[in-house]
């Protein structure tokens, strides 16, 4: 997770299959409405092989195993459900239904109704069919996620907070299919709507998160350059806002 290595994480697609990666994405909320209060939600997509048999007519190939295994293949997700899925990792199994309106109110100021947030389930528990992830597994995530923004080989290591530590991770999303020579042309070096999103979704304070961005930003070629110092940005004006005296240079308390 600190390297971002994708070989790690073909040898994980092919540790699990996708039906076991589609049980455990899904339960995140990967390829499901949030239930946002906003029309025209899309639900994204986490294939598993029952699906691609209905879609294609076809059996899943093992190969098929290691893109899915990164986001690739047929797997389409949105950044709200990013959002979700890592408040759930950094709350060790929270998962929430989003909101935007906070309460409604007549001409006279009085409320008529108010929202709040709403845990839809835990995931450290087990449910009616016998699921649950394990604490220990989110600690193990976690601390990955901390290392890419405070290890020595973070892909997000020069954008920290002093006094606040962040939790993430970097990600790129292909716009497009290329050939085995175009690959490893330099993304910078392509026509612009040619190059990669750069994705970064990250939480703080990295124990005990209070807030969780997601940014998606297009074209940017990598997570780690484009999204990494917005949600740095973001969560560093919410502790001004909020947490000024947590935002201290840890130099000076030695």
């Amino acid at each position: 997770i600190e390297r971002s290595s994708n070989i790690f994480f073909y040898k994980m697609g092919i540790s699990l299959g996708i039906d076991k990666m589609y049980q455990y994405a899904s339960a995140l909320g990967i390829g499901h409405k949030t239930g946002i209060q906003l029309s025209n939600e899309v639900p994204g997509l986490m294939p598993n092989s029952e699906w691609k048999k209905q879609q294609y007519g076809e059996e899943w190939q093992p190969g098929e195993n290691l893109s899915n295994a990164i986001g690739q293949g047929f797997v389409l997700t949105t950044p709200l459900q990013m959002v979700l899925a890592f408040n759930a990792i950094g709350t060790e199994g929270k998962l929430y239904k989003p909101f935007i309106v906070k309460q409604l109110t007549d001409h006279k100021n009085q409320i008529i109704k108010e929202f709040s947030s709403e845990m839809v389930k835990d995931l450290s528990q087990v449910d009616e069919n016998g699921f649950f992830i394990d604490k220990e597994n989110f600690k193990i995530v976690k601390e990955g996620m901390r290392r890419v923004a405070n290890g020595e080989h973070g892909t997000a290591r020069w954008y920290k907070i002093p006094g606040i530590e962040i939790a993430g991770k970097t990600g790129t999303a292909q716009v497009r299919s290329f050939t085995a020579d175009q690959i490893y042309e330099k993304c910078d070096e392509r026509p612009i709507e040619e190059r990669h999103h750069g994705w970064f979704v990250g939480f703080a304070p990295a124990e005990y998160p209070e807030i969780t961005v997601a940014v998606l930003a297009e074209h940017a070629c990598h997570g780690s350059t484009g999204g990494a110092p917005v949600v740095r940005d973001v969560i560093k004006a919410y502790f001004e806002k909020y947490h000024p005296e947590k935002l201290k240079d840890k130099k000076s308390k030695t």
